[in-house]
């Protein structure tokens, strides 16, 4: 289970960490920190209004509860993992019976492609390489025929 609380950097004695204003930070299910999300949302608090910042900080969510709801850490990740999420959130079936809207899948996978392209880039997704990283695109949802 993934822990999400918006911590208010404005009262960092750091400057320019005080421009951060109020963004999410993650927490795993024994309140430990998840450090690349957590890092990812703070270099992208510089450049995302706050509201694009929250719709990324959800689709992260999304992909974090996924990988550690099947055991996995970020760093045993590969390409193969990444097609289970997105073949996970094809078969999801919300309460009322409907799956996921096509532009709710491509957003979740767009945010989660994202964020893994910036964990390869920054040596925390040691399985995923940068070659692989080509492959981890959100237009593989669209090869799916239950969208």
């Amino acid at each position: 289970m993934i822990r999400s609380v918006k911590v208010d950097f404005k009262a960092s004695e750091v400057a320019r960490v005080r421009l951060f204003g109020k963004i999410p930070q993650f927490f795993d299910e024994s309140l430990r920190p998840v450090q690349s999300a957590n890092e990812f949302l703070r270099i992208k608090a510089k450049v995302q209004a706050p509201k694009s910042l929250e719709t990324l900080a959800e689709h992260i969510k999304e992909f974090l509860t996924w990988v550690f709801a099947t055991g996995l850490e970020l760093s045993d990740l590969d390409e193969d993992y990444f097609e289970n999420y997105v073949e996970a959130l094809c078969h999801y079936t919300k309460s009322n019976g409907q799956g996921l809207a096509w532009n709710t899948v491509n957003a979740r996978v767009t945010g989660a492609c994202q964020f893994l392209t910036w964990c390869i880039q920054k040596g925390y997704c040691t399985h995923l390489t940068r070659d692989e990283a080509s492959d981890v695109k959100p237009e593989s949802v669209t090869s799916h025929g239950s969208i």
